[in-house]
């Protein structure tokens, strides 16, 4: 089978957030690894300078991975992540006296914890578009 068969589809179902279901499968040569852009269609855009028309805008909404393959259908997963920075926090334990030298209460401690790391949500409605970026 060709890869033009699977070179656009559309997303014919919404799992969930994170997956979506498009209407190429095992007929049309999708495999388990492939990648694809999830996007919707914006306006047409026109070049002020010229007046040419430079084509639809595409709205991307994220890329995703062929995870499970049936004939004629595939289900996708998301593999964009948001990342937030670690922090650095600082614990101060305070105290007088004996006890405290000995049991280390007059220190300060600091612990870093590493980037927090979270799957982007696709935000994909049934109807938007899918064009395969790498196969398999």
């Amino acid at each position: 089978m060709n890869n033009s068969s699977k070179l656009n589809a559309t997303v014919v179902h919404v799992v969930d957030e994170y997956r979506v279901v498009i209407n190429r499968g095992s007929e049309q040569g999708v495999k388990i690894g492939d990648t694809y852009l999830i996007y919707s269609v914006g306006p047409d855009l026109t070049d002020p300078d010229t007046g040419e028309s430079l084509g639809a805008l595409e709205l991307v909404k994220g890329r995703v991975v062929v995870r499970h393959v049936q004939e004629k259908i595939s289900t996708s997963e998301c593999i964009e992540f948001d990342e937030v920075p670690g922090r650095r926090k600082i614990i101060r334990r305070d105290g007088s006296g004996i006890n405290s030298l000995l049991l280390g209460l007059g220190q300060r401690e600091e612990i870093e914890e590493g980037p927090e790391r979270s799957q982007r949500p696709l935000g994909a409605e049934k109807g938007d578009l899918a064009k395969l970026l790498t196969s398999k």
